[in-house]
């Protein structure tokens, strides 16, 4: 086998194509042919025939990776899964998921600021959903607590406001506080917090005086 052509490509990375007895085999960086040894019309082992393909199959998935990454801030759980649901072997998931966040196109302290700003305009949420929803995303426990840990308590409270005023505009909760009351704990908000601004759940009597909430 003879390394027939070594061709410069478009490409951001993986700018060369090899060919090997006329085949082009893959995408490879400059770093990769000069880890080979490649010269143009030097002849290759079977070993390192396999080699190359298999780092033709790694540098593919890797500009998959690229591309999933280019379209918009995604999580190093997030890249991993994509890789390993389309045939990635774990370790090459996990290399390429390394090489991504060292160059920085997995940032998982700035995904977290974009989510957290865009989850808190869309509606006010408790820090405590917050947290739920950015962990469900993949992002690294030390991250979420890191950046929850910049709101403030008045961000927290303004949030619960927010709340209760949104769903006291609505009439199936502006009737029934325990319907809100309970709407607000789902919501990830303390149970002292809620009944400071809008009272205890409500209770109901029965003729053995026991006490009973009422829709809680």
């Amino acid at each position: 086998m003879k390394v027939t052509q070594l061709k410069a490509l478009n490409g951001r990375a993986l700018a060369y194509g090899i060919f090997i007895d006329g085949q082009q085999i893959g995408r490879f960086r400059a770093e990769d042919i000069l880890e080979f040894g490649l010269v143009l019309n030097k002849d290759i082992s079977p070993a390192v025939y396999g080699r190359l393909l298999e780092r033709a199959e790694y540098n593919e998935y890797f500009i998959r990776a690229l591309h999933y990454t280019d379209s918009r801030l995604r999580s190093a759980a997030e890249v991993k899964r994509y890789l390993i649901a389309r045939g990635c072997q774990l370790r090459s998931a996990d290399n390429i998921v390394n090489q991504l966040e060292i160059t920085g196109l997995i940032n998982e302290t700035k995904l977290a600021e974009a989510y957290v700003h865009d989850l808190t305009m869309q509606r006010p949420l408790s820090s405590h959903l917050l947290a739920a929803k950015l962990l469900r995303k993949g992002i690294k426990r030390t991250v979420v607590e890191t950046e929850l840990a910049k709101l403030e308590p008045k961000d927290e409270a303004m949030a619960l406001d927010l709340s209760i005023a949104k769903k006291q505009n609505q009439a199936s909760y502006a009737s029934n506080q325990p319907k809100l009351f309970r709407y607000l704990l789902n919501q990830g908000f303390g149970f002292e917090e809620i009944a400071a601004r809008i009272g205890r759940p409500g209770f109901s009597g029965d003729p053995g005086g026991r006490r009973h909430r009422t829709g809680f």
